[in-house]
């Protein structure tokens, strides 16, 4: 008799798990341009370089393979080159579950 040997299963693992990463998606449902800020945190402080998006009414963007931790969002709408503060926020971002947020007008 041949023994015929299965190949050793492999577990597949995703990438995102492997660079501890996932994507976010933020649909802007109001009537103006929104401006979307991300800082991520470290520690007590934010690290320098923020992830920026404009995303115009009624759109919606990504940003795609983000380092997983907390972030403090910051949205902003911009009328005639003025900036004006919308909502702020912490948010955190877990490998692999990726994040989708819809912004409405209050």
């Amino acid at each position: 008799t041949i023994l015929v040997s299965e190949p050793p299963a492999t577990k597949r693992v995703d990438s995102c798990a492997i660079k501890n990463t996932t994507d976010i998606c933020i649909k802007n449902s109001t009537g103006k341009p929104l401006l979307v800020s991300f800082f991520r945190r470290n520690g007590n402080l934010y690290e320098p370089g923020t992830l920026s998006l404009k995303i115009l009414p009624k759109t919606q963007e990504c940003l795609y393979e983000l380092k997983s931790g907390v972030y403090k969002i910051k949205l902003e709408t911009e009328e005639n080159g003025v900036k004006t503060s919308f909502r702020e926020g912490e948010i955190k971002l877990t490998a692999c579950e990726n994040f989708y947020k819809e912004i409405e007008n209050d």
